[in-house]
């Protein structure tokens, strides 16, 4: 925790450090040797208009070379969260049942925002939806209540 005072949550940080923190995130990327040269680049845009995309995983969200799985992620839209409890996260401790739905793509914080349990709300990168396109990863966290997959002539379409 980088902060210049002390905070309630100190207590709660392996490793504290007490400065400003542009100063000391830039100070362990000098170390890294990684630069701190600002870019005009712009950030990466996602293309919200799809919220029905394919990927290489299977109703249990793993990763396979055998078909692929439409992901349906427009509002209203049953999802299961098949890694609820392995992502450890101290909000989430009460959930019982991983059965949520897609409330809305939120363009500000470039996220998917879910409730599980109606009660949790839960956001989704929408870089988190690249990398399952591309199958970059072993699983996927949600995938749709009834999926569907896609068969040959749609494959064809969609190359």
């Amino acid at each position: 925790m980088i902060n210049l005072q002390q905070t309630p949550q100190d207590g709660k940080a392996s490793l504290r450090i007490f400065g400003e923190s542009d100063i000391v995130l830039k100070q362990v990327l000098s170390k890294l040797n990684i630069s701190t040269t600002i870019t005009t680049e712009q950030p990466k845009s996602y293309p919200t208009s799809h919220k029905k995309v394919l990927i290489p995983y299977d109703k249990n969200g793993h990763k396979t070379t055998t078909s692929m799985m439409w992901l349906d992620l427009t509002k209203s839209i049953k999802i299961v969260n098949h890694n609820i409890k392995g992502a450890k996260q101290p909000s989430q401790r009460h959930i019982t049942t991983a059965i949520g739905e897609v409330i809305q793509w939120n363009d500000d914080c470039m996220a998917i925002e879910l409730h599980i349990q109606k009660s949790s709300k839960m956001l989704l990168g929408y870089w988190w939806l690249e990398a399952a396109m591309e199958g970059r990863v072993s699983s996927i966290p949600i995938v749709n209540v009834e999926p569907k997959y896609c068969d040959e002539n749609e494959m064809e379409q969609n190359q």
